[in-house]
């Protein structure tokens, strides 16, 4: 594109005018809500170095998400739901691969315990709040 173009294009302007002070409605589902939290939840995966068993930062990251996001009031049961069922599932998949290299040890830890059994508790709260099965669950990651 020329520079005469370009500049042509800047200058033609709307032909109506955006009101810049009106409300952004926007309607999120359980299911957009969910696979939100889940995202973040993926994102949190990635946060233990590749080949790593070390579960302290996905539990970081996640409390961190989570923190940023009550904060800037975009906090919703199907985020956390998301993002606790995410977590719970990366947790679990950690523990069962360290004890297939016979290095279970440090998901005996009490700490690991409580943070393990804060998501699973937070999962079970939150889908009976929201009256989800775990069949629904299943098919909105699927449809992902």
């Amino acid at each position: 594109m020329t520079a005469l173009a370009f500049a042509a294009l800047l200058s033609a302007g709307p032909l109506a005018a955006a009101n810049v002070d009106a409300p952004v409605n926007a309607n999120p589902t359980v299911r957009s809500e969910f696979l939100r939290g889940n995202s973040a939840g993926g994102d949190c995966r990635r946060a233990s170095p590749a080949g790593s068993l070390d579960w302290l930062p996905v539990a970081n990251c996640v409390s961190n998400v989570v923190s940023v996001e009550t904060r800037a009031n975009r906090i919703t049961d199907p985020f956390k739901l998301g993002i606790y069922y995410g977590a719970g599932v990366t947790m679990e998949t950690l523990k069962k691969v360290a004890d297939s290299l016979g290095r279970s040890r440090e998901f005996r830890d009490s700490t690991y315990q409580s943070v393990s059994g804060f998501y699973l508790a937070e999962v079970k709260r939150l889908k009976d709040r929201l009256e989800i099965s775990e069949d629904e669950i299943r098919s909105m990651i699927r449809s992902q």
